[in-house]
């Protein structure tokens, strides 16, 4: 999650988590291990009851130096919208 956080979220119009879907460890890590995080969209979708902000589902995978994944996680973002007046007027 640090990973994430420090590359990603920090940085986007995150407005938060309802929480995570699914965490699957694949493989062990130990410390000094050198891990490589990719971010996936995987669905988008407004929210019905407040039209700024969208839900993003994304699927993470961590891999290790060698290439091998260790880590899958799918989670939701509630991500602020852009341009929202013009989309729902």
């Amino acid at each position: 999650m640090r990973m994430s956080a420090d590359s990603f979220v920090v940085n986007s119009s995150s407005m938060g988590a309802p929480g995570v879907d699914e965490v699957r460890w694949l493989a062990p890590i130990r410390p000094d291990d050198e891990l490589r995080l990719r971010a996936t969209v995987a669905e988008t979708r407004v929210s019905k009851s407040r039209p700024d902000m969208g839900f993003v589902r994304f699927d993470f995978e961590i891999f290790n130096a060698g290439g091998t994944r260790v880590m899958t996680l799918t989670t939701s973002l509630m991500m602020r919208r852009r341009n929202t007046a013009a989309t729902t007027s």
